[in-house]
């Protein structure tokens, strides 16, 4: 069986504002570009003219739960990866329980 897989959508798992400060780092306005995710959006679209690749950084993000429900449902991807940091452990948790949700 093929799975024909057309749009991936990627998302980088960071600080919850709906959560509020859990600790100095996770409140602070240290963050990071997604850098390895945009590297990989860059090979999938070299490789594979046909996919759309889109990143989510959930630290732009005012409610991460409804914003990220609200992209996969109008994106619909057929695959999504997350990435994130051990200090961001409950969010990440709670974005691929979404994830799994929405679009299983």
């Amino acid at each position: 069986m093929t799975v024909k897989v057309n749009r991936i959508l990627l998302i980088d798992v960071e600080f919850d504002k709906q959560e509020g400060k859990k600790n100095s780092l996770q409140g602070s306005a240290l963050t990071n570009h997604p850098l390895g995710l945009m590297y990989l959006k860059s090979a999938v679209n070299h490789a594979f003219k046909n996919i759309e690749v889109r990143i989510i950084h959930t630290v732009t993000l005012n409610d991460t739960q409804h914003d990220i429900g609200e992209i996969l449902d109008d994106f619909m991807p057929d695959m999504v990866g997350l990435r994130s940091l051990s200090l961001f452990m409950e969010q990440f948790s709670n974005v691929a329980r979404l994830v799994r949700k929405r679009r299983p």
